[in-house]
């Protein structure tokens, strides 16, 4: 896994386990447990039995863009399962790299906030293909 981290992932093996330590931190304040115990509590048999399993699971799945099914045969899971891990996961990854500092700011108070942000950038992209 972590031979080909940065090919599957986007992260070096540096980046990937600084960000475990913060994903980690996060996940156990949210649900103020940690995975092990979660996992020993829970009658279904997980596939992601680590911190490091989990964080790999998100990122391969946000670079690859594969399908749940696909995603499925890949980490031998079914396709509701991807779907429930993924979506839990991408809360607290969100988090996360907010509590990080490396999310964009999405709501701003008032234009007078946004022009503060702003004020030292040269160009402003928006995709607001949505």
């Amino acid at each position: 896994m972590i031979d080909n981290g940065e090919l599957l992932t986007g992260l070096n093996k540096n980046q990937f386990f600084e960000l475990v330590k913060a994903f980690q931190i996060t996940y156990e304040d949210f649900l103020g447990q940690r995975i092990e115990d979660r996992l020993s509590s829970s009658s279904n048999e997980s596939k992601l039995k680590s911190y490091e399993d989990y964080l790999f699971f998100l990122l391969y799945s946000i670079k690859s863009g594969l399908t749940y099914g696909l995603l499925g045969l890949s980490f031998e899971m079914d396709r509701a399962s991807v779907f429930r891990h993924q979506t839990f996961g991408l809360r607290i990854l969100e988090m996360t790299l907010q509590r990080l500092g490396h999310m964009p700011k999405r709501f701003y108070e008032s234009l007078v906030d946004f022009k503060v942000q702003m004020a030292e950038e040269d160009q402003l992209i928006l995709d607001a293909s949505e």
